[in-house]
Protein backbone atom coordinates (compact mmCIF):
# COMPACT_ATOMS: atom_id res chain seq x y z
CA UNK A 1 0.00 0.00 0.00
CA UNK A 2 1.16 3.25 -0.96
CA UNK A 3 0.41 6.02 1.43
CA UNK A 4 2.55 9.93 1.91
CA UNK A 5 4.27 10.03 5.09
CA UNK A 6 2.40 13.94 5.26
CA UNK A 7 -1.49 13.94 6.19
CA UNK A 8 -3.48 15.58 8.53
CA UNK A 9 -6.78 14.11 9.93
CA UNK A 10 -8.93 15.19 12.62
CA UNK A 11 -12.31 13.81 14.45
CA UNK A 12 -14.91 15.47 17.29
CA UNK A 13 -16.87 13.65 20.33
CA UNK A 14 -19.43 15.56 21.81
CA UNK A 15 -20.88 13.30 24.56
CA UNK A 16 -23.77 14.58 26.14
CA UNK A 17 -23.71 12.05 29.38
CA UNK A 18 -19.91 13.85 30.12
CA UNK A 19 -21.35 17.31 28.75
CA UNK A 20 -17.77 17.46 27.16
CA UNK A 21 -16.83 17.78 23.52
CA UNK A 22 -13.94 15.98 22.59
CA UNK A 23 -11.24 16.99 19.47
CA UNK A 24 -8.65 14.93 18.05
CA UNK A 25 -5.88 16.39 15.66
CA UNK A 26 -3.15 14.43 13.63
CA UNK A 27 -0.92 15.87 11.28
CA UNK A 28 2.54 14.55 10.24
CA UNK A 29 5.85 15.49 7.99
CA UNK A 30 8.39 13.37 6.35
CA UNK A 31 10.77 11.45 8.89
CA UNK A 32 12.68 8.42 8.21
CA UNK A 33 12.03 6.65 11.35
CA UNK A 34 8.72 6.79 13.60
CA UNK A 35 8.24 9.70 15.73
CA UNK A 36 5.29 11.20 17.75
CA UNK A 37 4.79 14.14 19.43
CA UNK A 38 1.47 14.29 21.60
CA UNK A 39 0.05 17.53 22.83
CA UNK A 40 -2.62 16.84 25.55
CA UNK A 41 -4.83 18.90 28.26
CA UNK A 42 -2.70 19.14 31.20
CA UNK A 43 -5.23 16.76 32.98
CA UNK A 44 -5.34 14.47 30.10
CA UNK A 45 -1.74 13.39 30.69
CA UNK A 46 -3.43 9.72 31.26
CA UNK A 47 -4.08 8.89 27.86
CA UNK A 48 -0.67 9.89 26.21
CA UNK A 49 0.70 6.19 26.73
CA UNK A 50 -2.66 5.27 24.96
CA UNK A 51 -2.13 7.28 22.07
CA UNK A 52 2.32 6.24 21.62
CA UNK A 53 0.73 2.45 22.09
CA UNK A 54 -1.95 3.10 19.04
CA UNK A 55 -0.06 5.67 16.50
CA UNK A 56 2.54 2.98 15.76
CA UNK A 57 -0.20 0.72 14.63
CA UNK A 58 -1.34 2.89 12.23
CA UNK A 59 1.71 4.08 11.11
CA UNK A 60 5.55 2.93 10.38
CA UNK A 61 7.42 6.62 9.42
CA UNK A 62 7.20 10.06 9.70
CA UNK A 63 7.22 12.96 12.37
CA UNK A 64 3.47 12.78 13.73
CA UNK A 65 1.48 14.93 16.10
CA UNK A 66 -1.41 14.40 17.56
CA UNK A 67 -3.41 17.36 19.44
CA UNK A 68 -6.46 17.00 21.83
CA UNK A 69 -8.66 19.54 22.83
CA UNK A 70 -11.30 19.29 24.93
CA UNK A 71 -14.52 22.25 25.38
CA UNK A 72 -17.25 22.08 27.89
CA UNK A 73 -20.44 21.93 26.49
CA UNK A 74 -23.01 24.83 27.66
CA UNK A 75 -24.88 22.17 30.86
CA UNK A 76 -21.10 20.81 31.77
CA UNK A 77 -22.04 22.53 34.86
CA UNK A 78 -24.78 20.29 35.77
CA UNK A 79 -25.14 18.10 38.38
CA UNK A 80 -23.65 14.47 37.05
CA UNK A 81 -21.76 15.63 34.44
CA UNK A 82 -17.83 15.22 33.88
CA UNK A 83 -17.45 18.91 36.06
CA UNK A 84 -19.05 19.76 39.26
CA UNK A 85 -19.62 23.57 40.01
CA UNK A 86 -19.39 25.63 43.05
CA UNK A 87 -19.83 29.20 43.65
CA UNK A 88 -18.30 31.00 46.19
CA UNK A 89 -21.71 32.88 47.96
CA UNK A 90 -19.79 34.94 50.49
CA UNK A 91 -17.39 36.24 47.49
CA UNK A 92 -20.13 37.24 45.26
CA UNK A 93 -21.88 38.82 48.46
CA UNK A 94 -18.85 40.95 48.86
CA UNK A 95 -18.28 41.73 45.09
CA UNK A 96 -22.21 42.76 45.11
CA UNK A 97 -21.53 45.02 48.66
CA UNK A 98 -18.10 46.62 47.04
CA UNK A 99 -20.18 47.84 44.03
CA UNK A 100 -22.97 49.38 45.89
CA UNK A 101 -20.81 51.07 47.80
CA UNK A 102 -18.41 52.17 44.61
CA UNK A 103 -21.62 53.19 42.83
CA UNK A 104 -22.83 55.44 46.08
CA UNK A 105 -19.33 56.87 46.19
CA UNK A 106 -18.84 58.57 42.95
CA UNK A 107 -22.90 58.71 41.88
CA UNK A 108 -22.39 55.80 39.21
CA UNK A 109 -24.63 52.92 38.77
CA UNK A 110 -23.53 50.93 41.40
CA UNK A 111 -25.66 47.47 40.33
CA UNK A 112 -23.80 44.03 38.99
CA UNK A 113 -25.53 41.33 37.06
CA UNK A 114 -24.93 37.85 37.66
CA UNK A 115 -23.12 37.43 34.32
CA UNK A 116 -20.87 39.91 36.13
CA UNK A 117 -20.26 38.09 38.47
CA UNK A 118 -20.08 34.62 37.38
CA UNK A 119 -17.07 35.94 35.14
CA UNK A 120 -14.75 37.35 38.08
CA UNK A 121 -11.97 34.68 38.55
CA UNK A 122 -12.41 32.69 41.07
CA UNK A 123 -16.02 33.27 42.12
CA UNK A 124 -16.63 29.51 40.53
CA UNK A 125 -14.93 26.94 41.44
CA UNK A 126 -14.57 23.51 39.28
CA UNK A 127 -14.49 19.77 40.66
CA UNK A 128 -11.66 17.69 38.64
CA UNK A 129 -12.73 15.36 35.69
CA UNK A 130 -12.63 12.00 35.74
CA UNK A 131 -10.79 11.56 32.57
CA UNK A 132 -9.60 8.14 33.90
CA UNK A 133 -13.00 6.65 34.02
CA UNK A 134 -13.71 3.43 31.64
CA UNK A 135 -16.32 5.60 30.13
CA UNK A 136 -14.26 8.23 29.50
CA UNK A 137 -11.21 6.38 28.05
CA UNK A 138 -14.10 4.53 25.60
CA UNK A 139 -14.78 7.78 23.88
CA UNK A 140 -11.25 9.03 23.95
CA UNK A 141 -9.96 6.24 22.06
CA UNK A 142 -13.12 6.22 19.41
CA UNK A 143 -12.10 9.67 18.56
CA UNK A 144 -8.46 8.55 18.46
CA UNK A 145 -9.50 5.90 15.93
CA UNK A 146 -11.43 8.05 13.82
CA UNK A 147 -8.86 10.61 13.82
CA UNK A 148 -6.42 7.97 12.46
CA UNK A 149 -8.68 7.15 10.17
CA UNK A 150 -8.90 10.06 8.34
CA UNK A 151 -5.41 10.51 8.73
CA UNK A 152 -4.59 7.64 6.72
CA UNK A 153 -7.66 8.52 4.25
CA UNK A 154 -5.48 11.24 3.23
CA UNK A 155 -2.38 9.54 3.44
CA UNK A 156 -3.71 7.27 0.63
CA UNK A 157 -5.16 9.42 -1.38
CA UNK A 158 -1.57 11.68 -1.61
CA UNK A 159 -0.05 8.33 -2.47
CA UNK A 160 -1.97 7.54 -4.92
CA UNK A 161 -0.89 10.64 -6.88
CA UNK A 162 2.68 9.25 -6.11
CA UNK A 163 1.79 6.53 -7.47
CA UNK A 164 0.84 7.56 -10.09
CA UNK A 165 3.18 10.10 -10.92
CA UNK A 166 6.31 7.28 -10.24
CA UNK A 167 4.36 5.15 -12.26
CA UNK A 168 4.57 7.57 -15.48
CA UNK A 169 8.85 8.22 -15.00
CA UNK A 170 9.29 4.36 -14.73
CA UNK A 171 7.50 4.38 -18.55
CA UNK A 172 9.29 7.27 -19.50
CA UNK A 173 12.10 5.78 -18.19
CA UNK A 174 11.60 1.89 -19.87
CA UNK A 175 10.88 3.77 -23.25
CA UNK A 176 14.38 5.66 -23.02
CA UNK A 177 16.20 2.31 -22.90
CA UNK A 178 14.58 0.54 -25.71
CA UNK A 179 16.12 3.50 -27.85
CA UNK A 180 19.61 3.10 -26.08
CA UNK A 181 18.75 -0.81 -26.74
CA UNK A 182 20.04 -1.07 -30.45
CA UNK A 183 22.18 1.97 -30.15
CA UNK A 184 24.28 -0.23 -27.55
CA UNK A 185 24.18 -3.05 -29.61
CA UNK A 186 26.40 -1.49 -32.21
CA UNK A 187 28.67 -0.27 -29.88
CA UNK A 188 31.25 -3.38 -29.74
CA UNK A 189 31.62 -2.78 -33.66
CA UNK A 190 32.19 0.61 -33.50
CA UNK A 191 34.65 0.33 -31.22
CA UNK A 192 36.50 -2.43 -33.22
CA UNK A 193 36.47 -0.17 -36.27
CA UNK A 194 37.60 2.79 -34.58
CA UNK A 195 40.72 0.85 -33.02
CA UNK A 196 41.90 -0.78 -36.63
CA UNK A 197 41.28 2.56 -38.16
CA UNK A 198 43.69 4.33 -34.94
CA UNK A 199 46.24 1.42 -36.17
CA UNK A 200 45.68 2.18 -39.98
CA UNK A 201 46.43 5.87 -39.17
CA UNK A 202 49.44 5.13 -36.96
CA UNK A 203 50.88 2.89 -39.71
CA UNK A 204 51.59 0.11 -36.98
CA UNK A 205 52.70 -3.22 -38.82
CA UNK A 206 50.01 -5.62 -37.22
CA UNK A 207 49.06 -8.58 -39.02
CA UNK A 208 45.61 -8.98 -39.45
CA UNK A 209 45.60 -12.33 -37.63
CA UNK A 210 47.80 -11.63 -34.61
CA UNK A 211 46.49 -13.55 -31.79
CA UNK A 212 47.71 -10.86 -28.95
CA UNK A 213 45.85 -7.85 -30.54
CA UNK A 214 42.54 -9.56 -31.75
CA UNK A 215 42.55 -11.12 -27.85
CA UNK A 216 42.96 -7.71 -26.57
CA UNK A 217 40.60 -6.02 -28.81
CA UNK A 218 37.69 -8.94 -28.14
CA UNK A 219 38.72 -7.65 -24.42
CA UNK A 220 37.97 -4.70 -24.90
CA UNK A 221 34.89 -4.67 -26.96
CA UNK A 222 33.51 -7.27 -24.34
CA UNK A 223 34.16 -4.51 -21.81
CA UNK A 224 31.48 -2.02 -23.75
CA UNK A 225 28.84 -4.69 -23.71
CA UNK A 226 26.04 -3.08 -21.61
CA UNK A 227 23.65 -5.93 -22.55
CA UNK A 228 23.70 -6.95 -18.78
CA UNK A 229 23.43 -3.29 -17.53
CA UNK A 230 20.12 -2.97 -19.58
CA UNK A 231 18.66 -6.33 -18.60
CA UNK A 232 19.07 -5.51 -14.95
CA UNK A 233 17.84 -2.06 -15.64
CA UNK A 234 14.47 -3.64 -17.05
CA UNK A 235 14.31 -6.17 -13.73
CA UNK A 236 14.64 -2.99 -11.58
CA UNK A 237 11.30 -1.11 -14.11
CA UNK A 238 9.59 -4.52 -13.20
CA UNK A 239 10.36 -4.29 -9.47
CA UNK A 240 9.28 -1.05 -9.20
CA UNK A 241 6.05 -1.42 -10.68
CA UNK A 242 5.85 -4.59 -8.17
CA UNK A 243 6.11 -2.83 -4.87
CA UNK A 244 3.92 -0.22 -6.58
CA UNK A 245 0.85 -2.67 -6.88
CA UNK A 246 1.49 -4.44 -3.83
CA UNK A 247 -1.02 -4.56 -0.83
CA UNK A 248 1.25 -6.32 1.30
CA UNK A 249 4.41 -4.42 1.37
CA UNK A 250 4.60 -2.86 4.89
CA UNK A 251 7.25 -0.36 4.39
CA UNK A 252 7.49 0.06 0.78
CA UNK A 253 9.22 3.78 0.80
CA UNK A 254 12.22 2.23 1.83
CA UNK A 255 12.38 -0.70 -0.69
CA UNK A 256 12.14 2.06 -3.45
CA UNK A 257 14.73 3.89 -2.06
CA UNK A 258 16.64 1.25 -2.59
CA UNK A 259 15.80 0.43 -6.21
CA UNK A 260 16.34 4.17 -7.16
CA UNK A 261 19.90 3.52 -5.50
CA UNK A 262 20.76 0.19 -7.64
CA UNK A 263 19.03 1.86 -10.80
CA UNK A 264 21.35 4.93 -10.41
CA UNK A 265 24.20 2.42 -10.09
CA UNK A 266 23.51 0.95 -13.15
CA UNK A 267 22.83 4.12 -15.40
CA UNK A 268 26.21 5.25 -14.18
CA UNK A 269 28.05 1.80 -15.33
CA UNK A 270 26.05 1.53 -18.68
CA UNK A 271 26.79 5.97 -18.95
CA UNK A 272 30.96 4.98 -18.69
CA UNK A 273 30.49 1.74 -21.00
CA UNK A 274 28.76 3.24 -23.80
CA UNK A 275 30.33 6.83 -23.57
CA UNK A 276 29.40 8.20 -27.12
CA UNK A 277 27.57 11.17 -28.27
CA UNK A 278 24.55 9.60 -29.22
CA UNK A 279 23.64 7.93 -25.79
CA UNK A 280 25.09 9.82 -23.19
CA UNK A 281 22.59 12.45 -23.72
CA UNK A 282 20.12 9.50 -23.37
CA UNK A 283 21.37 8.92 -19.85
CA UNK A 284 21.56 11.71 -18.53
CA UNK A 285 17.51 12.25 -19.30
CA UNK A 286 17.02 9.06 -17.54
CA UNK A 287 18.99 10.24 -14.51
CA UNK A 288 16.98 13.21 -14.06
CA UNK A 289 13.80 11.50 -14.20
CA UNK A 290 15.53 9.14 -11.98
CA UNK A 291 16.46 11.75 -9.52
CA UNK A 292 12.50 12.81 -9.85
CA UNK A 293 11.91 9.61 -8.76
CA UNK A 294 13.89 9.83 -5.86
CA UNK A 295 12.33 12.79 -5.05
CA UNK A 296 8.62 11.48 -4.82
CA UNK A 297 9.66 8.21 -2.56
CA UNK A 298 11.45 10.55 0.53
CA UNK A 299 7.39 11.05 0.82
CA UNK A 300 6.53 7.62 0.70
CA UNK A 301 5.83 5.54 3.90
Amino acid sequence: MIRSMTGFGKAESHSSEFAISLKIEISSVNRKQLEVKVSLPKEMGYYENIVRRTVPSHVTRGSISVRVDTALQENGLKEGSLYKAKVNEDFAAGIIKAAEALGKKFGIDGRISVKDILAIPGLVETGSADYSSPEFEEIFTSALKNALDAFNQMRCYEGGKLKDDIRSRIASMRNVIKEVEPLAKEIPQLLKAKLLQKMSEEKLDIPDNDERILKEMIIYCDRSDVSEEITRLYSHFDHFENFLDSDSETNPGRSLDFLVQETFRELTTLGNKAGNSVISPKIVMLKTELEKIREQIQNIE
